[in-house]
């Protein structure tokens, strides 16, 4: 997380290409800026989630957004890189935003999450992928308990923005 004072100038991440992989990215507080070479120029903020498919190559910049600059405030959010599929590294590039309010959550005495990729019990995300991948973003309550189930073959991680947790097996 990084606190931005307004009229600042934008942390940038100049014009640059890719090709072949999927970046995605999530805001949890703030706003960002992205803009590439398929004719794409928009805002994305606080719950959105956006995958610029690069394909057989883009050029994207990135920085954070009108809203930081004119309000100031908290620029948070992850960007985690989904690989491409090798019959599908050369397919025609590709930008897409989705809405948080267009995704699926679940609400527990224990938990509440929001599904942004792949699905969790009886919550299922929109977004079509190319490769089998799930990202969530769960609020555990305090003592709350959630199981995931996983693919012994697949590769997971767990990122806590805040508090403690325990893992089990």
């Amino acid at each position: 997380p990084v606190n931005v004072e307004a009229g600042s100038d934008p942390l940038r991440v100049d014009a640059h290409p890719h090709a072949g992989v999927t970046p995605t990215t999530y805001f949890l507080e703030g706003s960002g800026h992205h803009k590439d070479s398929l004719n794409y120029d928009f805002q994305i903020g606080k719950g959105d989630f956006m995958m610029f498919n690069s394909g057989r190559g883009a050029i994207h910049m990135e920085e954070t957004g009108e809203q930081l600059y004119t309000q100031g405030g908290l620029y948070h959010g992850f960007q985690i890189w989904l690989n491409t599929p090798s019959q599908h590294k050369f397919m025609n590039p590709s930008t897409s935003v989705f809405a948080e309010k267009k995704m699926d959550t679940l609400n527990t005495k224990d938990y509440s999450a929001k599904v942004v990729l792949g699905e969790l019990y009886k919550a299922k995300s929109a977004i079509e992928l190319l490769t089998p991948a799930f990202y969530y973003h769960i609020k555990l309550k305090p003592n709350g308990r959630l199981d995931i189930p996983t693919d012994p073959l697949h590769n997971a991680f767990i990122y806590v923005i805040k508090g403690a947790m325990e893992i089990a097996e």
